[in-house]
């Protein structure tokens, strides 16, 4: 759906984010200027997109640094199209 800042709860709302820059944790080092996928490890983070796990794991984002895996990384986001 996106990328929430903090988990929503019952009694408070979240902003979901779908387009733009966004900070998101990175699962795996990923490379400036590289496509980024949900992750395979982490829940709720993204990373580089593997040639065999295109097809299981869409292009969701463009990578905006380098970056190891399990930072806050700058991602632009384009989940909504």
């Amino acid at each position: 759906i996106g990328v929430a800042v903090s988990a929503p709860t019952t009694l408070r709302g979240c902003w979901i984010q779908t387009r733009g820059v966004c900070a998101v944790l990175t699962s795996g080092t990923v490379i400036a200027g590289n496509e980024a996928a949900p992750g395979l490890g982490t829940g709720g983070a993204i990373g580089p997109i593997a040639n065999d796990t295109q097809d299981t794991n869409p292009h969701v984002a463009w990578t905006m640094f380098a970056s190891a895996s399990g930072a806050a990384s700058p991602f632009f986001l384009m989940i909504d199209g």
